[in-house]
This record gives structure tokens, C-alpha cells and sequence, in this order.
């Protein structure tokens, strides 16, 4: 980093607007891998700023995605969405429409959707890019996000089937990362499943070796690592270590999505033993979840609220709580949690009108 630090301040000292912006958009990169999200947009910002007083379009549009991606790190989902929309607005205006540029602006967008999981959105951009695209290199990051996407929709096989084809690629490709994502895909493939011990092996392997240097793949990990609701009971004491951390790297890295994701794993944790505690921590998620307008999430809290509202006697309470989850849950695609919802309401015998 010291280079490009040396690199910017001369390119300042002769007052050149385009080399300060081309380092100043290595420098964002470097600090958003590194997690440092505040100081990434920060840079992204002054790109954008140079960009507009030489006039150079592509040079704003590449400062746009880049604090996109800082956005979309720190939550800021509404903003990242505009962004991208302004950034290919460019793209487009210079006649560069189906480029590479746009392509990763693309890729940036549907990021944006995963998290929010509006998970079939993400999808659609996947596959555009992956029908547009003659590059390998970039049709295999584009059936990677694809099959990633699947696990969370529940297809599995299709999962699968894109992870062994996206392995020989990046065995062809020599890319290191195509591979660990493909063994954190076949994970949440394995943990679906119930094969833990399989997928418990491969999380924590993959945290060890990308600590501090993947910080994407690590979050990743310590979503699954820490929702004491996708493993065994038995597995609660070794599963709260990770909620805890978690929620550490979440608060270091004010990533909001992982604070709240955190949150709302510790809920589940107390929920049997401490319902006022537990539905304190969901009432919190919650509020972070709707302000990030993460569906999932939200529809998770929610049920989870019903459940105590219902188990404290209150059961018209709960069916509020549920008749709003259920909603959250098909926009989120999630089949099981919507089955859940529907077995629940169907058992209080309230209409659903």
C-alpha cells in the first residue's frame, strides 16, 4: 500500500487528476479487502470528485462501483442500488453498454440483492452476465454466484452441478478463490443436508486459512458458523463461539449486516431458556434488518417474535407477527420458512384475511 500512498502524493504534488484517481481506486480496493470499509468510500468518494472536474466519465463510473462495494459492506443497501444505477447510466452514455465495466457493475448490483435476499433478483443478473459474457474468466465467476445462489434457494443438484463445473475452470484458470467459494458452496450444500460433520470440517478450515485476508469468504462462513438453528443442539456450545465472533468482527468492521445477523443468532440461543431476553435481542435485529430492508432477516425476527408472542399466550399477537413474516419469506424464495409460517397460522385457526 506504502507504493501507491507514495504514488498518490506525487501525483498530486504535478496536480495530475487522472493518476490520483487511478491510485486513489487501487487504494479503495486495497482498504475494502482489507475490510476497512469507512476509508474505502472515503476514496471512492474523491474519485469521483476528480473524475467529474477532468471530465472522465469511465473514471467515475469505476469510483461509483467502487463505493458501491463499500456501501453494500456497510449495509447502506438503498444508496448501493442508486449507485449502480448512476454508474451504468455512464456506462451506457459512453457507449460501452455489455463491457466489462459494466459487467462488474453488474456483478456489484447483484451482491447488493443477495444481501438484501432478494435472492432470485441476484440470480437474474448472474445469468445475464453469464449470456453476455464470451470471457471465461468472467462466465466462471458468473456460474459460481449462480450456484451459490442456489443453495440458498434450496436447488441444490443445480448447485452442485455448477460448483464441479466452475472447479475445472479455475483449475484451467489457476483461481485459488473460485475454488475455496466452490468448497464453501458444497458446505451449505452438506449442512441442508445434515451431514454437519462434513460441513463444520470445511468452515472452519476455510475461516482459518482466509482469516485476514478473505474477509468476504470469512463473513460468509460465520453466518452459517454461527445460526445455532442450522446445527444440532448438541453442537450449541462450540456454535455460540462463532455467533460471538461474529458479532466482534461485525462491531470492528461496522458491518451492519453481521451485527444484525449476529443479533438475531444470539436470540435463537436464548430463546428456550430467557424469552424476554431473546425477544429483546430479535426487536433490535429487526429494526437493523427493515432499516437495511434485508427480507430474510426480517421474516426470521418476525417469526421468532410470533413464537414467544404465541408460547406467552398471545395469540392474536403472534398471527400479526407471522401474517407479516410470510410475505418476507416469498420474496426471499424460501419454501421451508414459508411452510413454517403457513403450518403456524393454519394452527391458531384465525383467518388469514
Amino acid at each position: 500500500m506504502s507504493f501507491f500512498e507514495a504514488s498518490l502524493l506525487l501525483s498530486r504534488e504535478i496536480g495530475h487528476l487522472y493518476h490520483q484517481g487511478t491510485t486513489l481506486l487501487q487504494l479503495s480496493w486495497m482498504n475494502w479487502s482489507s475490510g476497512n470499509y469507512l476509508v474505502s468510500q472515503t476514496q471512492a468518494r474523491e474519485v469521483q470528485r476528480l473524475a467529474v472536474l477532468s471530465s472522465d466519465l469511465l473514471q467515475e463510473a469505476s469510483g461509483l462501483r467502487m463505493e458501491v462495494m463499500s456501501c453494500t459492506a456497510l449495509g447502506n443497501y438503498k444508496r448501493s442500488l442508486s449507485l449502480c444505477h448512476r454508474a451504468r447510466e455512464i456506462v451506457q452514455l459512453c457507449g460501452l453498454s455489455g463491457g466489462n465495466l459494466e459487467h462488474l457493475i453488474m456483478t456489484s448490483e447483484a451482491v447488493v440483492h443477495r444481501r438484501k435476499s432478494d435472492f432470485q433478483a441476484a440470480r437474474a443478473l448472474h445469468v445475464e452476465i453469464m449470456n453476455l459474457n464470451k470471457s471465461l474468466e468472467e462466465r466462471s465467476l458468473a456460474v459460481l454466484n449462480i450456484g451459490l445462489l442456489d443453495v440458498q434457494l434450496g436447488a441444490l443438484e443445480q448447485a452442485q452441478s455448477s460448483f464441479d463445473t466452475v472447479k475445472s475452470l479455475s483449475a484451467i484458470l489457476s483461481r485459488p478463490r473460485g475454488m475455496i467459494y466452490c468448497e464453501v458452496g458444497f458446505a451449505g450444500i452438506c449442512l441442508q443436508q445434515g451431514n454437519h460433520s462434513v460441513a463444520k470440517e470445511i468452515y472452519e478450515r476455510i475461516v482459518k486459512s482466509s482469516w485476514g485476508k478473505e474477509h468476504d469468504i470469512v463473513n460468509d462462513c460465520l453466518v452459517s458458523l454461527g445460526d445455532c438453528t442450522r446445527w444440532s443442539s448438541h453442537d450449541s456450545v462450540w456454535v455460540f463461539r462463532w455467533t460471538v465472533i461474529l458479532f466482534v468482527l461485525g462491531m470492528k468492521s461496522q458491518t451492519m449486516l453481521l451485527i444484525h445477523e449476529a443479533l438475531r443468532c444470539l436470540g435463537d440461543f436464548f430463546i428456550q431458556q430467557d424469552a424476554d431476553t431473546a425477544q429483546s435481542l430479535f426487536i433490535v435485529a429487526l429494526e437493523g434488518f427493515t432499516e437495511m430492508d434485508v427480507h430474510q432477516g426480517k421474516g426470521k425476527c418476525l417469526l421468532r417474535l410470533g413464537d414467544i408472542a404465541f408460547d406467552g399466550g398471545e395469540k392474536h399477537r403472534a398471527v400479526a407477527f407471522w401474517r407479516e413474516a410470510l410475505p418476507l419469506f416469498e420474496k426471499s424464495s424460501q419454501a421451508k420458512e414459508v411452510a413454517q409460517v403457513t403450518v403456524r397460522l393454519q394452527g391458531t385457526n384465525v383467518g388469514q384475511n
